[in-house]
C-alpha cells in the first residue's frame, strides 16, 4: 500500500511540472566593418523614423522541433539564428512591419516567452518585437 501511495505521488508531482521563461533582448552587438559602395550619381534616399510599432507571434513546438501551430509569413533577414526561435522572430517582425506600413524596424527589442507543458510534451514561444517604424524613400 505503501509503494502505491508513494508512486501516485510521484506521478502527479512529474504531471503537474512545468516550465516558463522570460527573455528580453539587449543591444545588438557592435560589428567594425567597413565597406565602400559607389552609388550612381543620381541616386538619393533619406529614412524617416516614425512612431513605435510593436507585433507579435506565437508559435507551438512538439518536443521542441515539431511545429504544431504558429505563424507562416516572415520577414527576411530578420533575425538569421538557428532553431525554431528564429522563425517565430522573423513572424513577429513581419506582423510589425505589415501592421504598420513600415519598411524596417529602428533599433529592435524582442522579448521572448517560453511556456513548456507538462512533461516537456510541447512547448509554446510568443515572442513580441517592439521598435520605431522606419520608411526609406528613394529619389
Amino acid at each position: 500500500m505503501k509503494k502505491i501511495i508513494i508512486l501516485l505521488l510521484s506521478l502527479i508531482m512529474l504531471t503537474s511540472c512545468g516550465s516558463y521563461a522570460l527573455n528580453k533582448s539587449a543591444g545588438a552587438a557592435k560589428l567594425s566593418t567597413s565597406l565602400t559602395i559607389d552609388p550612381p550619381e543620381n541616386l538619393s534616399s533619406s529614412l524617416t523614423v516614425g512612431e513605435k510599432i510593436t507585433g507579435t507571434a506565437t508559435g507551438t513546438f512538439l518536443f521542441g522541433m515539431l511545429k504544431l501551430s504558429g505563424d507562416n509569413k516572415y520577414a527576411d533577414d530578420v533575425y538569421n539564428g538557428i532553431g525554431t526561435l528564429s522563425k517565430i522572430k522573423a513572424a513577429a517582425a513581419y506582423n510589425a512591419l505589415s501592421s504598420s506600413g513600415a519598411d524596417i524596424i529602428v533599433n529592435p527589442q524582442y522579448v521572448v516567452e517560453k511556456k513548456v507543458s507538462i512533461l516537456f510534451l510541447t512547448t509554446t514561444y510568443n515572442v513580441t518585437v517592439m521598435g520605431k517604424a522606419g520608411n526609406i524613400t528613394v529619389q
